[in-house]
């Protein structure tokens, strides 16, 4: 038996193995919720959520964790920069 990576998010069927796209992915539920939207389901497999405003703040949790894989895979851009140094 094999297992997919494709999971729906929102109306967008997306790769788990590209967190670039889950990011992205989430992020559109996250505007249609904020914006006044209806409640969002995402389904992993069997698995289903439906994110509301009552747990908006899981969803972000979920973009931040998608992002930061993102980052690691080389497909995004620096979140944290360093201190701007000064000679004197």
């Amino acid at each position: 038996m094999t297992i997919s990576s494709l999971v729906k998010i929102g109306g967008d069927t997306v790769d788990l193995a590209r967190p670039c796209d889950v990011a992205m992915a989430l992020k559109k539920v996250e505007l249609a919720i904020a914006s006044g939207g209806k409640a969002e389901t995402v389904r992993f497999g069997e698995d289903e959520v439906t994110f509301t405003r009552a747990n908006l703040a899981r969803l972000s949790e979920m973009i931040r964790t998608y992002e930061d894989r993102c980052q690691r895979a080389g497909g995004g851009s620096r979140r944290r920069f360093a201190k701007p140094m000064t000679f004197g």
